[in-house]
């Protein structure tokens, strides 16, 4: 029985990655590291679809992304304030492991999306990000919900 649902997830992971791959040109072979983060955050109990907008939205997948800011990896993740000291710091963990920690700290789903993005203040910087991941997650759900749950040839 348990199989059948680790089966069952690692197959909603994978047609969840292949909507948002598939929505922009160029990134179809970032899959393996779109099922990654689907299974770490299935792993950590958080929202697939939520964390998969979210990784969308920061890096396309992109595991070698890094911002003007410094944050790196497919989650975008801080490496002086979250990897400080580890020498193999991974950095989906470590953005799940931020995530969680907003998360305990907010009220809403927006409002950790906003810190996520933003720190300890929700600015008006960190609202356009947590409105942009939320309206790609009910993009994705909507194309679920158009295809059926296990066909996406729609």
């Amino acid at each position: 029985y348990m199989l059948v649902i680790a089966l069952l997830n690692a197959a909603m992971g994978h047609i969840l990655c292949i909507l948002l791959l598939s929505s922009g040109t160029g990134y179809i072979d970032r899959l393996d590291t779109c099922e990654r983060v689907a299974k770490q955050a299935e792993l950590a109990g958080e929202d697939v679809p939520l964390i998969l907008s979210l990784a969308f939205i920061e890096s396309r997948f992109n595991p070698k992304a890094v911002s003007r800011s410094g944050a790196v990896g497919v989650m975008q993740v801080l490496p002086k304030y979250s990897c400080y000291g580890k020498p193999k710091c991974d950095l989906v963990k470590e953005g799940l492991r931020i995530w969680k920690r907003f998360k305990r700290r907010s009220n809403s789903t927006f409002e950790t999306l906003c810190k996520y993005n933003s720190g300890n203040r929700c600015s008006a910087k960190g609202k356009r990000y947590a409105r942009k991941v939320l309206n790609k997650m009910t993009w994705l759900l909507h194309q679920v919900d158009q295809c059926g749950d296990l066909c996406c040839d729609c």
